[in-house]
């Protein structure tokens, strides 16, 4: 499943994830959008926010902190920045757009670049029991 969605978000136009306009979903397209999010271990069920947030859990501080960095970096080229905090191997994120009120297509495409960030640093998404990974840092 995880290698699954890795591929489909490598093959989506970078149009999409470098979008310089965030657009509000409408309820038919925010129900799509949430169902690929939460399948891939994204929460919106926070209180009083239209927002959504994960957990990252890595092997150790350099995993996590260079996966913060491959996000800042293209977060900073995005001109949309995550709410994030840092302890040790674990990173928690909560991601909403500001001007629209809430999550947008520029939250969706950047939990997509996280998501595809943290299985390129190999991590362990808190949702899932174990993943292996083969000597050249891909899942199995």
């Amino acid at each position: 499943m995880l290698r699954a969605a890795v591929a489909r978000l490598a093959r989506r136009p970078r149009a999409a994830l470098f979008a310089t306009k965030a657009h509000a979903f409408d309820a038919a397209g925010r129900a799509a959008a949430l169902d690929e999010l939460k399948a891939r271990g994204w929460n919106d069920q926070l209180p009083g926010r239209d927002a959504i947030a994960k957990r990252f859990e890595f092997e150790n501080f350099n995993e996590a902190f260079g996966f913060m960095t491959r996000v800042a970096l293209y977060a900073e080229g995005c001109d949309h920045h995550p709410e994030w905090s840092n302890v040790y191997s674990i990173v928690h994120v909560v991601l909403a757009t500001h001007d629209v009120g809430g999550v947008s297509s520029k939250d969706h495409a950047l939990a997509d670049f996280m998501d595809y960030a943290a299985v390129r640093a190999a991590a362990t998404p808190h949702y899932m029991d174990k993943v292996t990974f083969s000597g050249a840092g891909k899942p199995q």
